[in-house]
């Protein structure tokens, strides 16, 4: 009895990871083109702000400014 019920919140929370996993990917492809470049480069390929600054060929205010409305409408898409 123990082991089915580990087994199954094993299976809720994979369920559970999976559905929250989908709902990023959305919210990500949600975003505008420009935005979501910075979000997948900072959050996904985990390069710091100077990096992405180099990579995009923008200033590193504007990385963080991109950033920042990536985070609010994710927040507003998620919510």
């Amino acid at each position: 009895s123990a082991a089915k019920t580990t087994e199954l919140h094993d299976t809720d929370i994979s369920s559970d990871s999976a559905k929250a996993s989908t709902e990023i990917r959305m919210a990500i492809e949600s975003l505008p083109v420009n935005i979501r470049q910075v979000v997948v480069l900072y959050y996904i390929e985990q390069f710091a702000i100077k990096e992405i600054k180099q990579i995009l060929k923008i200033p590193e205010g504007t990385v963080k400014s991109r950033l920042s409305k990536g985070r609010e409408l994710m927040k507003n898409y998620l919510t």
